[in-house]
């Protein structure tokens, strides 16, 4: 292999490279710290279905649980800490909001789905900055559901 094949070897692997791990992470094991991860208790996995509101709004209750992360609220703490964290809840993986708790009510513009739409929730972890912890496996949860029209009244 001549030396520009090498180099372009290198620059592709390195651009391959997985992203740095964020300090105050134990990622060996050798620590005793769990890698931080999220899952989202409820909806639960496989809820299906949830019905649009009768005023068309889609009303999603979200709870996730944080392992390995302190929870700090994003509106508290605007600089990196290790170990610190939040995470950040997603709609068809467009970004909606940094919830202050693990909880988070989410509301839909009264137009934004119809009865037959799939709509993918999932919550990723972040930092204090809100830089994406997804150097770690468990950093990103989904559940996916169709939205039904609203119940006859």
């Amino acid at each position: 292999m001549d030396r520009s094949s090498v180099l372009t070897l290198a620059m592709l692997t390195a651009a391959c490279a997985p992203p740095p791990v964020p300090a105050g992470f134990d990622t060996d094991g050798g620590g005793g710290a769990v890698e931080p991860s999220v899952e989202i208790l409820f909806p639960p996995a496989d809820v299906g279905e949830i019905a649009l509101r009768p005023d068309g709004v889609l009303e999603v209750f979200i709870v996730a649980d944080v392992e390995g992360l302190t929870y700090v609220s994003p509106l508290e703490n605007k600089e990196d800490v290790p170990g610190e964290g939040h995470f950040h809840f997603n709609v068809n993986d467009a970004y909606r909001d940094a919830p202050p708790a693990q909880f988070y009510t989410f509301l839909s513009n009264p137009d934004e789905f119809k009865p037959g739409d799939r709509v993918k929730v999932s919550v990723t972890l972040a930092t204090n900055t809100h830089i994406d912890l997804d150097s770690f496996a468990g950093w990103i949860d989904v559940v996916e559901f169709n939205v039904v029209a609203a119940p006859a009244q």
